[in-house]
C-alpha cells in the first residue's frame, strides 16, 4: 500500500515523528493489521512533543482515537473469528475444560 510506503519513508527521514507514525497507524488499520496499528499509536505518543500544550492536547487526542478505533475493529476482527471457529468445532469456543466428547483436555488417551 502506498500509504504505508510513504510513511515509512518519513519515517526513516526522521523516527520521531510521531504525524508520519500516525499516517502510518491509519494506512496499517486499512490493511487490516489492527495489533500493529495500536503499537503504531503506542509508539507514537511517546515521541509528542510536551512543550506546547495545544500540539500536545491535539496529538494526545488523535492518537488516542485512532488506537480506540484500531481496538474496536481488532474486536470485530477477533469475534468474527470466533465465530467462524463456532461452526468448525461446534458449539462453544471458551475453554470448559472438556473435549466435544466429554473426555477432559490436555490427557493424551488413544482411542
Amino acid at each position: 500500500m502506498k500509504a504505508i510506503k510513504n510513511a515509512n519513508e518519513a519515517l526513516a527521514l526522521n523516527p520521531s515523528a510521531w504525524k508520519s507514525m500516525i499516517r502510518l497507524a491509519e494506512a496499517t488499520i486499512l490493511s487490516k493489521d489492527y495489533e500493529k496499528a495500536i503499537l503504531i499509536c503506542d509508539r507514537a505518543i511517546q515521541h509528542v512533543p510536551t512543550d506546547d500544550e495545544i500540539v500536545l492536547k491535539n496529538a494526545t487526542k488523535t492518537i488516542k482515537a485512532v488506537k480506540q478505533n484500531a481496538v474496536a475493529l481488532l474486536k470485530v476482527e477477533v469475534e468474527k473469528q470466533r465465530n467462524s471457529f463456532k461452526h468448525i468445532f461446534g458449539k462453544s469456543t471458551t475453554n470448559t475444560g472438556k473435549r466435544s466428547n466429554g473426555t477432559p483436555t490436555g490427557t493424551d488417551t488413544e482411542v
